[in-house]
């Protein structure tokens, strides 16, 4: 089926994991209801709110995707998801990358935002859910994003499925559709641009590197800085306040993250260019 019809597996693949995902958010929300005696509603929105179950959920049902597209190769799982070893100063050095590409990507989401505007209450449930109050919560944080979040939804979408459409496609092709399908999971119109413009790095550095470890230490990176730039730490509107207008970012700070994660990213690929000599 993937050598006949990558595309058509590809998609399979993303809905069906993300499918997974929701069922398992659906599933804990139903028993959270029963076990605590609350509305199915109430308990969703809960559950929505807690980022151990929804790393959880995501491990799960994107692992599930990734166990059955690994089924449907002959070829060696490290080989398919690109696991070859790398030094941890390059994964570091990635993680920096993807903390310094975080604005610039924000201020191509709030300029999306003045053509889709995000309500009130979602801005607030997002500002909740990645601005945690304690350090309990805060570890929960780094758990779904930092960690769980960057690792399955790698090892799909720039490990197996970025794969499938080079084999049927090329690379060009392959890179902007594994892009697209990686924007489209997030159903938000302003995040489907952000996630497959950011899809487009990953893919890139996944390929040039030749290892998926330097695009989930970006991804990492570009999840993290939300996490530990909370406006009770740095109030910086356009990024994570919370108001009606859209805010935009000063050009000064987009450009300079922008340049700083563009050294990272050179510097990244000189080093493991250098480790192949």
């Amino acid at each position: 089926m993937a050598r006949r019809y990558p595309l058509g597996f590809a998609l399979l693949l993303a809905l069906a994991g993300s499918l997974l995902v929701q069922a398992v958010v659906l599933g804990a929300a139903a028993i959270r209801g029963l076990l605590l005696d609350r509305g199915f509603e109430g308990a969703l929105y809960e559950v929505g709110l807690d980022p151990v179950t929804l790393g959880l959920a995501q491990a799960l049902g994107f692992g599930v995707a990734i166990a059955f597209g690994l089924s449907r190769t002959s070829a060696a799982a490290d080989e398919v998801l690109g696991l070859e070893p790398i030094r941890w100063r390059i994964l570091l050095l990635a993680f920096g990358a993807g903390l310094s590409a975080q604005l610039p990507l924000t201020e191509i989401g709030n300029i999306a935002r003045e053509r889709w505007p995000l309500e009130l209450s979602e801005q607030l449930r997002h500002a909740q859910l990645v601005g945690p109050a304690g350090w309990i919560a805060a570890f929960g944080g780094v758990f779904a994003f930092v960690l769980i979040a960057p690792i399955f939804e790698e090892l799909l979408f720039r490990g197996l499925l970025l794969r499938f459409l080079i084999e049927g496609y090329g690379r060009g092709t392959g890179i902007l559709l594994s892009s697209l399908l990686f924007g489209l999971i997030h159903v938000d119109p302003a995040v489907i641009i952000t996630a497959s413009m950011a899809g487009w790095l990953f893919a890139e550095l996944r390929l040039r590197s030749g290892s998926i470890w330097p695009a989930i230490g970006l991804h990492a990176g570009i999840n993290a800085l939300p996490l530990l730039l909370p406006p009770r730490l740095l109030r910086i509107p356009g990024f994570n306040t919370v108001q009606p207008e859209v805010y935009h970012l000063p050009a000064a700070l987009v450009i300079g993250s922008g340049l700083v994660m563009a050294l990272a990213l050179w510097r990244l690929l000189a080093a493991k260019e250098t480790e192949r000599r």
